[in-house]
């Protein structure tokens, strides 16, 4: 996007990430300084050590620490040549079977099979053969993938890898092997992240800096153990981001983009907002020049793919002989209703669900949907939906542990060797604490992540701090239109509108965990940018002589 000439459709693009790093700010501000000034629903689940504004004073005496540290080096070091820190593939790899290891003897130790969405997909994909009789037979089994068609194909999948199991290693339990799978996909991420990285920051101090932020953050978060569509999707949303930013744009890459952002709809369908960025930015990217067309054909290939992936997911999902009830399909009015409600401060309600789910069709449903988001909001009036909001920000970004512990039967069965055992390492952070003596661990894996999450959301409206090239000079001009950086903001600020506007769940973040942390790590290389360029200035006017008439 860079080489692209600089006219409105370019323009337009700058301002949309313009717009969502300024809505980023006040995200930033209620997370920082409401924090644990008001109560909202879950606000005493997974709290830190210290408030979020004192974890981030630390962090930003420590960062500044660094960066004074590091401009003295550099400029005593002046004549010497830089050495690349580089982020090599086989280095990555080695980081990348380290952490797949350390989820396997995670697991070992203190593995536990779930229960919520989870457990029903996990007890549905082991039902007895022929599935076509023996799901519909289960009429809870049969309510709800009726219900929530998007776990359909995820019922597919499972059923499948438990087939390879069988085949495979016989002897490992099926909700063991789902976990291995699931612990892959994470490690797998944390791969195509570092490859992503390097591309995008040069292989420098912000690459291994976003790295291991992204190894902490999601590769040592327990999340790993869950194989739900969460593990799916970030795998999915990584890798998209990682053809984008690491391919060129090519008929053959778009197919793969469509190919696999069908498969990720039908497992998440925010994964959906990858797509719709990359199209939208293509477009805004060449409209004008003469790749105008190329670009064009190559959306529609992978628009075509997209739509043959769809049918495919649709044919395998047909292959289970099942005739779902459509009229129990629970659609977006229900997720918007129950995000306008103030009992959980629009997360999960019980009685939103059996509300909806009493309605005798679609229509029938969202016809009373609609009726109680506009008695909801009425009720609200401006200031009330405004508090509801600010809430509903606190429960989605204010937990960087991404809502671990809180999806109902969270430990259906234990599964690790040591899972009763409070004094193992894995346990202390993975398990809730029992009683107070085993609070502390706990609290400060909380508080590790929570000061990552909030070290990637402040760095977000720092992007706004681009350093602007002067005409006369000769210096390349830092690359800031990769067209990633836009689709990127765009999914960051385009997952932030859908919480508030459905229901808010800090879990839904998990799958757009990389592109937190990509986009944190931007602002940051740009503040440090202008730093670096006011100290050349400042340098400079001090070290040219004054006048005569300004002495």
């Amino acid at each position: 996007m860079s080489n692209a000439p600089d006219n409105w459709s370019r323009r337009l693009a700058r301002g949309l990430m313009n717009a969502v790093l300024l809505v980023y700010v006040l995200v930033c501000a209620i997370v920082v300084f409401v924090d644990r000034n008001i109560t909202y629903f879950l606000s005493d689940y997974n709290i830190p050590l210290l408030p979020n504004l004192v974890l981030l004073a630390i962090f930003a005496i420590v960062a500044l620490l660094v960066q004074r540290a590091a401009m003295r080096k550099r400029a005593s070091d002046a004549d010497k040549p830089v050495p690349a820190c580089r982020t090599g593939r086989i280095p990555c790899a080695i980081a990348t079977v380290a952490l797949f290891c350390y989820q396997l003897t995670s697991f070992y130790y203190v593995g536990f099979l779930t229960g919520w969405d989870a457990g029903i997909l996990r007890g549905a994909s082991t039902l007895a053969v022929p599935i076509s009789q023996t799901l519909p037979a289960d009429s809870w089994y049969y309510l709800y993938f009726s219900s929530y068609p998007n776990n359909r194909l995820m019922l597919v999948l499972l059923r499948t890898q438990d087939r390879l199991r069988a085949a495979l290693v016989p002897q490992v339990d099926t909700g063991v092997f789902y976990a291995e799978v699931s612990m892959a996909l994470v490690s797998m991420s944390f791969y195509l992240f570092t490859r992503i990285s390097a591309k995008l920051f040069g292989h420098g101090r912000f690459s291994l800096l976003a790295d291991g932020i992204f190894l902490v953050l999601v590769g040592l978060s327990p999340w790993y153990m869950i194989p739900y569509s969460d593990t799916y999707g970030l795998f999915a949303c990584t890798a998209m981001l990682y053809i984008l930013a690491c391919y060129r744009r090519s008929l053959p890459s778009a197919v793969v983009l469509g190919l696999l952002g069908a498969v990720a709809y039908n497992i998440k369908p925010t994964s959906v907002f990858v797509i719709i960025s990359i199209c939208v930015v293509w477009v805004l990217e060449t409209c004008g020049t003469v790749a105008f067309r190329k670009v064009i054909s190559g959306i529609g290939v992978m628009l075509i793919a997209f739509v043959i992936s769809l049918a495919t997911a649709n044919i395998a999902i047909g292959r289970l002989g099942i005739s779902w009830n459509e009229d129990a399909r629970i659609t977006a009015s229900h997720f918007a209703m129950m995000g306008l409600n103030d009992k959980t401060d629009g997360a999960f309600l019980d009685d939103d669900v059996l509300f909806s789910m009493a309605q005798p069709n679609v229509e029938a449903r969202k016809e009373v949907n609609k009726e109680v988001i506009r008695e909801r909001l009425g009720a609200y009036g401006p200031l009330g939906l405004a508090r509801h909001l600010v809430k509903k920000t606190l429960v989605c970004f204010n937990d960087g542990t991404f809502a671990w512990l809180v999806e109902g039967d969270f430990f259906h069965e234990t599964v690790g060797v040591a899972s009763d055992d409070s004094s193992n390492f894995f346990h202390s952070y993975i398990y809730p604490p029992a009683n107070t003596s085993e609070e502390v661990p706990y609290r400060l894996f909380c508080s590790v992540e929570q000061t990552l999450w909030l070290v990637c959301l402040v760095g977000i409206p720092l992007g706004l701090l681009r350093p602007r090239r002067h005409h006369n000079s000769g210096e390349k001009e830092y690359d800031s239109f990769q067209p990633a950086w836009f689709v990127i903001s765009y999914c960051v600020g385009a997952i932030l509108l859908f919480l508030l506007a459905f229901e808010a769940r800090a879990r839904y973040l998990y799958l757009y965990s990389g592109y937190f942390v990509l986009l944190g790590m931007y602002g940051y290389q740009l503040a440090s940018q202008r730093l670096a360029l006011w100290r050349v200035e400042h340098l400079r006017r001090r070290a040219t002589p004054r006048s005569r008439t300004e002495r």
